[in-house]
């Protein structure tokens, strides 16, 4: 290691720097002329006996005007921070100057505040939402007493987090899920929901068509009040032609509310582990599943005559849900397959279930809608489109005529779909008949090629 030695500078120069400092130069603006570093200037400044300049703030003590004024603002109650302002000086120095007074420290101050009124009215006001930073204005003391007196009082601090929020939430909402909002709402968030890893946020995201739930909820959550909607576009590495879709998203930040909903099931990454809730109550089976059907679920009319209700899931959740389609609705046959798709691989638990058939559909649709009074409009305009053409179906089939021109088209050879386009039926009524008749189906024209769903 090397010798540290002290830098040698000329009498002359020193004297230079002194000279210049004493005239108003501060030791940087030296340090920057005569490129030599700063600490080297203050070396040089103590050899030469100068007098160094003290701090603006440190002024105020021989000022004797200015320490009577602070005394009584301090003995008044004044808080600190405007005191600082005002004179431009630090805490420490007003404490320094309390201190040289032989001023009882904070005796003056309490008294100002720890008058029972005031203090019943800090509590208040601090429980029923207001921010820490309010109240002290109105009362003329400082943030940091507001603080002491909740503290004194055992009334819990709100969080940094709590104390910047706009609009109060309503944190006890899933204590009990016991109504038909609460239900569809966990729907919506086993599909389309999203819960941080850390546990601070939960938030729902739909089409920008869909923003009227979004904006159902947040009334529900902000006791009225529009709270954290926005709009982000959306795009996906994995499904190219997604791009710049305009989505709505509900984000609600509040650590309480999302760890609630992580003990409900909808826990973070989620998409291959999902489960039916079966703690939920037996009545509320069909608003939860109106809210799986209206995140991942699809009402179609293929072909323009078939109905068809599809559902993508893991094979767990779509497994329960088989069970209580048996339970409630005595539907038994369904089909399941494993998700075709670009998100999905051959190890993804993600599967898909169709419902097909009139009855089948009328009788699960009549179930998840009876009594609803929360769901996206499009796919409830599906099912009343799908009740129209069954109320046709069910017309047609005492048409004695009808049925003997359906009877001699098909003798003639004539496909399922050439006997719609003649007759203007649909394709399920036209099959019903057929099968009572015990004529084949099964003809290459017959099979269904297209659909048009709503997802």
């Amino acid at each position: 290691m090397g010798i540290n030695r002290k830098r040698k500078y000329s009498e002359k120069l020193c004297i230079e720097i002194a000279l210049l400092y004493k005239e108003g130069l501060k030791p940087k603006e030296l340090s920057n002329k005569f490129n030599i570093p700063k600490p080297s200037i203050d070396n040089i400044l103590r050899e030469q006996t100068v007098e160094r300049h003290r701090k603006e703030r440190n002024y105020i003590l021989d000022k004797p005007e200015k320490v009577k004024q602070i005394i009584e603002m301090y003995i008044k109650g004044t808080p600190y921070n405007k005191i600082c302002k005002l004179f431009n000086i630090s805490n420490s120095t007003i404490h320094k100057i309390i201190s040289i007074n032989n001023i009882e420290r904070n005796k003056e101050r309490l008294a100002t505040y720890n008058k029972k009124e005031k203090v019943d009215f800090i509590i208040s006001e601090y429980v029923s939402g207001k921010p820490a930073k309010i109240i002290a204005n109105k009362l003329n003391i400082s943030i940091s007493a507001i603080y002491e007196i909740l503290k004194r009082n055992n009334i819990q601090v709100r969080s940094n987090t709590e104390c910047h929020r706009k609009y109060k939430l309503n944190k006890t909402w899933f204590d009990n899920i016991d109504s038909e909002d609460k239900a569809y709402f966990l729907g919506l968030m086993w599909t389309d929901g999203n819960v941080d890893k850390r546990g601070s946020n939960f938030n729902l995201s739909f089409k920008e068509e869909d923003k009227y739930i979004l904006e159902y909820f947040s009334k529900i959550f902000y006791f009225g009040a529009i709270g954290c909607i926005y709009t982000k576009k959306r795009s996906s590495p994995a499904r190219p032609l997604i791009k710049n879709l305009s989505q709505t998203v509900l984000d609600v930040n509040n650590s309480e509310m999302t760890q609630k909903l992580i003990d409900l099931g909808c826990v973070p990454n989620k998409t291959f582990i999902t489960r039916f809730p079966q703690w939920l109550d037996k009545a509320l089976y069909k608003h939860f599943i109106r809210g799986l059907i209206d995140g991942d679920g699809c009402i179609t009319i293929c072909n323009k005559k078939q109905p068809l209700v599809s559902f993508t899931g893991t094979l767990e959740l779509i497994q329960d849900l088989l069970v209580v389609f048996n339970n409630e609705l005595n539907i038994k046959k369904i089909l399941v397959r494993r998700a075709i798709g670009p998100l999905s691989t051959p190890n993804a638990n993600t599967y898909v279930f169709s419902m097909t058939g009139f009855n089948k559909i009328k009788k699960f649709l009549d179930w998840i809608y009876q009594d609803a009074t929360i769901y996206f409009t499009r796919k409830k305009d599906k099912y009343i489109t799908i009740l129209e053409m069954y109320k046709e179906c069910s017309k047609m089939c005492y048409l004695e005529e009808t049925k003997t021109e359906i009877y001699n088209m098909r003798q003639e050879g004539k496909s399922v779909k050439e006997i719609c386009s003649t007759t203007g039926k649909t394709q399920a009524a036209i099959r019903g008949l057929l099968r009572r008749y015990k004529l084949n189906l099964i003809n290459n024209s017959d099979i269904i090629t297209s659909c048009s769903g709503v997802y």
